[in-house]
């Protein structure tokens, strides 16, 4: 009985770390390509949009340009790719041998797969969109 409790409880923190590292490595990755297209399609349609100055006072929010460059988004979210990396490893070492340094080993890996994923993602995701919207 007591095998079966164990064996149990591995499938279970096995799952937390598949689920954990595809988290970091993959889904976060995409997310923020998608994010990050969509700033640059909200970007280029705002700057587009010539609303009268009348208009403008009339409407309760305030409609700017978004003073976000492209290369700031890129390295803001590159950083965060590898900070991302950073915690999940120690999650990842804290869960599966209850030592944080434990994790490193899965740091590098994380990053690895996290930035190409990134950079992959937000190229298909444009040129899928590149028909509808000007970047």
């Amino acid at each position: 009985e007591q095998f079966i409790v164990d064996k149990k409880i591995k499938a279970a923190i096995t799952m937390y770390i598949i689920f954990i590292f595809s988290a970091a490595a993959i889904i976060t990755p995409m997310l923020l390509g998608l994010s990050s297209v969509l700033v640059e399609i909200l970007r280029s349609s705002i700057a587009q949009i010539d609303i009268p100055s009348s208009a403008v006072s009339a409407l309760p929010i305030s409609i700017g340009a978004i003073n976000i460059s492209a290369d700031f988004l890129r390295t803001y979210i590159i950083t965060f790719l590898i900070v991302n990396g950073f915690l999940a490893s120690s999650l990842l070492g804290l869960i599966s041998r209850g030592k944080q340094r434990e994790g490193l080993r899965y740091f590098v890996p994380l990053v690895l797969l996290a930035i190409p994923i990134f950079l992959i993602s937000k190229y298909l995701i444009q040129s899928v969109l590149s028909g509808l919207f000007t970047f």
